[in-house]
C-alpha cells in the first residue's frame, strides 16, 4: 500500500470519530504547557487587585496557580501582557509570575520556562483612549514610562533574559519559536508582519523530527486559518506561508479574543493552529464574520453607522470570558483542556488532536468539524415569550418595542448555540430577521444564562394580528437546530 493511500485511510478513520472521542493510548506525557493570551494586566502595582470589570492581576495569578498545580513545563502567553503598554504594568506581570513561580520553579524545583511574546497593547497601548497623554502630559515623562521606546532595556531588566524580536527556546526536547509584536499599526491592529519569523520557522522545521510538533507563538492569528479570511486580528500571511511547509507545525496565537467554546479556535490544514481566546474579556466571533452583523454587536464597513444607530440593543459584554488551556503532548496526540478562569472550572470537553497529523488524520479541519458538529437543540418544553416594552435604540431614540425571550439551546452532547436567528413572520411570510449572540455561549454549560433576548422596534414591523417570532439556534459551524415559535402577537 502506498504511503499516500495509508495517509488517506488514516485521515478517513480519524474523521469517522468525533474529535472529542479520539481513542487515547496510555502513553506517557512528554510535555505539558499552560497557555493563555491577552492577560491585559493594567494595575499600577501588585497591591492593586480588582477582579471583575477592572484590572486583571488576580485572574492571572489564578491561572498561574492552575498551571502550577498541573505541573507544567512552560507557560505560553501569546501577547498583550500589559494593557496600556506601560513599564509598570509589565513589572506587575513579573511580580505575579514570581509570586507563583519563584525563581521560575515549581514547588518540586523543576524549572518552568517562560514562553512569552508581546502584542499590540504592549507596543502601543498607551495610544488607546489617549491613556498615555492623560497619565503623562509631559511627552518626555511618557516616553520614559512606555515599553515601546524602552522594550529591550525594560524586558531584560524585568525578565532577566535577552530580548530578541524573534527567539527560539527548547523545552524538554521540543522547540519553540516566538515573535514579539514590533511595529506601529495603530488603527489597523492586523495585517502585521514579523520580520525574521518566517526564516526562523523554516530553519526549525527543517531540523525537527517530522513526527514531533514544534511550536510557533505570535500575537495575531496566522492569516486564513482559524476564522477564515474575515476573522479579525490576523497577520499579513507570511507566517502562514512558512508554517504551511511543515505538517508538524503548531501555531499558538491570541488577539482575537474569540471563545474556546467555538470550534474555530482549533484549526487544522497544512499545519495546526490554536487561537487562545483571552484571560481578560471575550468577543463574539459573529461580530466580524457575518456581513449583516448582529443586533447586539457592532456592524462594520459601508453603511455601518446607519445600521448601528437603528439597533435596539446595546453591544453584548463578554467581560466574564476569561479562558485558558493546559496543553499536553503525548507521542500519539496532543490534548488541550479548555478552562474558565472566571468560574475556575472546565469550560468544555477536551480537544484531542491525533499526532502526527500527516499519519493519524486531521479531524479539526473546518469542513470536518462542520460535518461532525451536532445540532444545538432547545429543550422539549422551551418557549418563546414576547413582552411589550419601551427601549432606546443606539441613536438614543426611545421607541415602543417587543422583547423576544427564549432559553439556551444545546444538544446535551457538546454542541451549543453560538447565535440565534429570530424571524418575525406575518401571514406565513418572514418580514424581518435579526440575529443575536447566544448568552453564555462562552461559559461552562452549567453557567449558561436562562434566556437570550432579541428586541424589535414596533415601527420595524407591519401592523398585523398574525405576527409570530420564530427562533432558530445556530452552532459555530452553521448547524441549525429545530426552531421554536411564539404565540401570535398583535402589532
Amino acid at each position: 500500500m502506498t504511503a499516500t493511500r495509508r495517509a488517506f485511510l488514516a485521515e478517513a478513520a480519524a474523521f469517522a470519530a468525533a474529535p472529542s472521542v479520539f481513542a487515547r493510548s496510555a502513553s506517557e506525557a512528554r510535555l505539558r504547557l499552560g497557555v493563555v493570551s491577552d492577560i491585559h494586566v493594567g494595575c499600577a502595582g501588585w497591591e492593586q487587585w480588582h477582579e471583575f470589570m477592572g484590572f486583571n492581576v488576580h485572574t492571572f495569578v489564578r491561572a498561574l496557580r492552575h498551571f502550577r498545580d498541573a505541573g507544567v513545563d512552560g507557560v505560553v502567553i501569546a501577547g498583550d501582557l500589559a494593557d496600556y503598554g506601560m513599564i509598570y504594568e509589565m513589572e506587575a506581570v513579573a511580580e505575579a509570575w514570581r509570586h507563583v513561580f519563584p525563581d521560575d520553579r515549581l514547588p518540586d524545583g523543576r524549572r518552568v520556562e517562560r514562553l512569552f511574546v508581546t502584542g499590540n497593547h504592549d507596543w502601543e497601548g498607551f495610544l488607546y483612549r489617549d491613556f498615555g497623554k492623560m497619565r503623562y502630559p509631559d511627552p518626555a515623562a511618557l516616553a520614559r514610562a512606555t515599553l515601546q521606546g524602552n522594550m529591550k532595556k525594560a524586558w531584560e531588566r524585568i525578565w532577566g533574559e535577552p530580548y530578541k524580536p524573534v527567539w527560539t527556546k527548547e523545552v524538554r526536547g521540543y522547540t519553540f519559536v516566538g515573535a514579539h509584536w514590533e511595529g506601529f499599526s495603530y488603527k489597523e491592529y492586523e495585517n502585521v508582519s514579523f520580520a525574521g519569523a518566517p526564516d526562523a520557522i523554516c530553519a526549525v522545521g527543517a531540523r525537527v523530527d517530522p513526527a514531533k510538533p514544534f511550536f510557533f507563538i505570535q500575537h495575531p492569528l496566522p492569516k486564513d486559518t482559524n476564522y477564515g479570511p474575515n476573522g479579525w486580528g490576523h497577520d499579513r500571511g507570511d507566517t502562514t506561508a512558512a508554517l504551511s511547509k511543515f505538517p508538524n507545525a503548531f501555531a499558538i496565537s491570541g488577539h482575537s479574543h474569540y471563545s474556546l467554546t467555538d470550534g474555530h479556535s482549533l484549526w487544522q490544514g497544512a499545519f495546526t493552529s490554536l487561537s487562545m481566546s483571552s484571560l481578560r474579556y471575550g468577543s463574539a466571533f459573529t461580530e466580524d464574520l457575518h456581513p449583516d452583523a448582529f443586533e447586539d454587536t457592532k456592524s462594520y464597513g459601508e453603511g455601518a453607522d446607519v445600521a448601528n444607530a437603528r439597533k435596539m440593543m446595546p453591544r453584548s459584554s463578554f467581560i466574564d470570558a476569561r479562558q485558558g488551556s493546559v496543553l499536553t503532548v503525548f507521542d500519539d496526540r496532543i490534548e488541550i483542556t479548555r478552562h474558565d478562569f472566571f468560574a475556575d472550572e472546565p469550560l468544555a470537553d477536551d480537544w484531542v488532536v491525533p499526532w502526527p497529523p500527516a499519519e493519524r488524520g486531521r479531524p479539526f479541519m473546518p469542513n470536518r468539524q462542520k460535518t461532525a458538529e451536532k445540532r444545538p437543540m432547545f429543550a422539549t418544553a422551551a418557549k418563546v415569550e414576547v413582552d411589550r416594552c419601551r427601549r432606546q435604540n443606539r441613536a438614543g431614540n426611545t421607541k415602543d418595542a417587543l422583547s423576544v425571550n427564549f432559553p439556551s439551546a444545546t444538544d446535551g452532547a457538546g454542541s451549543r448555540a453560538v447565535y440565534f436567528e429570530v424571524a418575525a413572520v406575518a401571514e406565513g411570510r418572514t418580514v424581518l430577521t435579526k440575529r443575536v449572540s447566544a448568552k453564555g455561549f462562552n461559559r461552562p454549560r452549567r453557567l449558561q444564562p436562562l434566556c437570550t433576548e432579541c428586541v424589535f422596534a414596533v415601527d420595524e414591523l407591519p401592523r398585523t394580528k398574525s405576527l409570530r417570532f420564530v427562533v432558530t439556534p445556530v452552532a459555530a459551524f452553521g448547524s441549525r437546530g429545530d426552531a421554536i415559535a411564539s404565540e401570535v402577537v398583535e402589532v
